[in-house]
């Protein structure tokens, strides 16, 4: 079922509405997809910010499909992919559209974008399986936006039988260039998500003024947005207290990063003249703003701290960086916006921006190299890795600078006595142990393997109450698993690691 008129209702949702309420706790995503008319350099572009409760979120190569992809899965998985390039140039990824109905047989959201990604060539051929499991059904209901090497971006609304195409390359019923969606859709005429969407329309109003729809815009400033519910962005730092949160705290909820936010993507296109293998897929693992936007070919497998195995070490250490902006358990829907930046400029991240400006621009210059034909796998290989590389240190370093600079209090005393995962984690060779006092005095912490054998003395001396982190160095032990335990006082925690060779 195809709708082409519907896109008349589209400027409907163009402009602001009224807050509505969101479902903060479910799998929630802003999506969109820009043809070559909207961007800055012709190629289009298709990008989403992935909302779930799904932490650890990895980069994986599929081969087991006719046509090889690249994917973002939760780690361990491969029945699903929640946003994919493959071979061809195809691309997909995806919105939950809660006023749609799913059917109850079939394919569902995550594991129809993996059969497309390892069967389609194009967004036709993508048409043609909608057309053919309209019925036999789908357990579908989601914003699919797709992308193909022809230039062609599209955004199908889909349900369990019946699906409505809005194409971002038809500039009669697509003026802008680009669409963007939420959870909600126009044929459902749901209003999930709202607030995201408005602050996403307004954002790309003035990105498509300036001519600057690029991924890197993206990623800083739409990926990375806070603003309250009427799309009025949050100082950073935020000089003051919202309903009551400690001083500096911002609601994300609401807000397009969200403290739900594992992932987020950027798919870049190619023009006519150029092949598939220069279509570009952008990913930063981890919540938008404790993570690095690095971009990935379809060259072969990505680099292995990008991968999961079993979990990413560049999304273990995005997670520990978000765990000291995090509001926690009392706060679970805030951040705390003076470590992202403090008053004098500095911060979370300016750090990241730093790092991820150096990946932008060295990308930009290989990529212009590259489009003239002079490349080679193995080169687009290593380029991912040092990618890799640079973000990773960057992120391991920055959580370092918080934990050294942190000092949680409450009325004037350390929050309590924490034993915290170690990252990266699994590791090689070298790993990092943060741990919390509430009080100062003697502390300990050993290392043993799986035998009970003390392999390693991490701490043991007097320590005076707040933050520290300690390092290991496990280049002559074997591969396997180990376990850390602290004593302080009356504390004891034990956690596990593994160490991988």
């Amino acid at each position: 079922m195809k709708h082409p008129g519907l896109f008349l209702l589209f400027a409907l949702f163009s402009t602001p509405f009224l807050s509505a309420q969101s479902i903060p706790d479910q799998e929630e995503c802003t999506i969109g997809a820009a043809s070559g008319r909207a961007t800055k350099d012709g190629r289009p572009m298709i990008w989403k910010t992935r909302d779930t409760g799904e932490d650890d979120n990895a980069v994986a190569l599929f081969t087991s499909f006719p046509i090889p992809f690249l994917a973002v899965v939760d780690a361990g998985s491969r029945t699903s992919s929640w946003m994919s390039l493959n071979a061809r140039g195809f691309a997909i990824l995806n919105s939950v559209a809660y006023d749609l109905t799913a059917g109850s047989t079939g394919l569902s959201n995550g594991t129809l974008m993996a059969y497309a990604s390892g069967n389609c060539a194009t967004v036709a051929d993508f048409e043609h399986l909608l057309d053919s499991t309209n019925v036999t059904g789908r357990r579908t209901n989601a914003n699919f936006v797709v992308m193909d090497s022809t230039g062609v971006a599209t955004i199908f609304e889909t349900a369990g039988n019946a699906y409505w195409k809005f194409d971002a390359t038809d500039s009669v019923a697509c003026p802008s260039g680009y669409i963007l969606r939420t959870n909600f859709t126009v044929t459902g005429g749901g209003l999930n998500g709202i607030e995201r969407f408005n602050r996403t329309t307004a954002l790309f109003q003035s990105f498509s003024a300036g001519d600057s729809i690029t991924p890197k815009t993206i990623f800083r400033h739409q990926t990375r947005d806070f603003a309250d519910p009427s799309g009025v962005p949050y100082a950073i730092p935020y000089p003051g207290s919202i309903y009551g949160a400690p001083y500096g705290f911002i609601p994300a909820n609401l807000t397009i990063c969200r403290t739900i936010s594992r992932s987020a993507a950027v798919m870049q296109g190619i023009l006519p003249s150029e092949t598939a293998a220069m279509s570009t897929f952008w990913v930063l693992l981890g919540c938008p703003v404790a993570g690095i936007a690095v971009p990935y070919w379809n060259v072969g497998p990505p680099p292995t701290k990008a991968t999961d195995a079993p979990y990413a070490m560049l999304t273990d250490t995005a997670k520990a960086i978000f765990n000291k902006i995090w509001g926690g358990s009392s706060w679970s829907t805030y951040i705390n916006s003076s470590r992202l930046r403090n008053v004098n400029g500095t911060g979370l991240l300016p750090t990241l921006y730093t790092a991820e400006d150096q990946i932008f621009n060295s990308a930009d210059s290989i990529l212009a190299l590259w489009r003239t034909g002079q490349v080679t796998s193995s080169a687009m290989l290593a380029a991912e890795g040092s990618y890799v590389d640079l973000a990773l240190n960057t992120l391991s370093s920055a959580l370092q600078t918080l934990n050294a600079t942190e000092v949680e209090m409450m009325d004037g005393v350390p929050a309590g006595f924490a034993l915290e995962q170690n990252y990266p984690n699994p590791f090689n060779p070298m790993t990092i142990i943060d741990f919390r006092l509430a009080i100062g005095g003697a502390a300990k912490i050993t290392v043993v393997d799986v035998l009970g054998r003390e392999v390693a003395v991490l701490v043991d001396e007097v320590k005076p109450a707040g933050r520290h982190s300690v390092s290991w160095n496990a280049g002559d032990q074997p591969s396997g698993v180990y376990f850390y335990t602290i004593q302080a006082g009356d504390f004891r925690e034990t956690k596990r690691m593994m160490l991988v060779r």
